[in-house]
């Protein structure tokens, strides 16, 4: 298994790994543990997109593994949970993380709007949604999927800055190096 575990399960004096795969350890980079670009880290997203993913037109991410909380569905392969706002927004979390170019950062904006598109008319987001039809379930609006919102969408800005800065900076050093310019000389430049 390369990724992280769920936990540790005590059975009788063993203990054994728990291996399901659960949205929460999006958690291990998130706080700081563990960068996002770590092959334990890059592991657990990748096996989050691929075994959470709700492979309905509702689209999203589960809570975890056979998450029976307001389960409406047995057809666990395509929904194997309800999808939640702020599991898919915790994949835009490690996708902003991870980005290393403007253009990386689309699948992080997609997310934003999946999760938009959830939204009440009145623009409330709720803790789940319907599998099939993406209609709220639980509770709305859930604090912490607003939170959760804002907290992408700052990371999203901050790095978009950064990347474009970088951007910029490496276009004007291409410049003045193709057109036989020395920086140095170039106070502009620098500022």
């Amino acid at each position: 298994m390369q990724r992280f575990a769920r936990g540790l399960v005590l059975e009788g004096e063993e203990l054994r790994l728990d291996p399901t795969v659960d949205a929460s350890t999006f958690g291990t980079f998130y706080l700081g543990v563990f960068s996002p670009s770590s092959a334990l880290v890059e592991g657990t997203m990748r096996a989050i997109r691929e075994r959470l993913r709700v492979q309905t037109d509702a689209g999203g991410i589960a809570r975890y593994e056979g998450d029976a909380y307001h389960r409406i569905s047995e057809e666990t392969e395509r929904v194997p949970g309800n999808p939640w706002i702020l599991c898919t927004l915790w994949l835009a979390e490690y996708e902003v993380a991870r980005a290393q170019s403007v253009a990386e950062l689309q699948s992080a904006l997609d997310l934003v709007r999946w999760a938009q598109s959830k939204a009440t008319q009145s623009l409330l987001l709720p803790e789940q949604v319907n599998p099939y039809d993406g209609q709220p379930l639980s509770v709305a609006p859930l604090t912490w999927s607003h939170a959760q919102l804002v907290s992408v969408l700052r990371g999203y800005l901050d790095s978009l800055r950064r990347l474009r800065v970088s951007s910029d900076e490496l276009n004007a050093r291409n410049t003045a190096k193709n057109q036989g310019v020395n920086p140095v000389d170039n106070r502009d430049f620098f500022s």
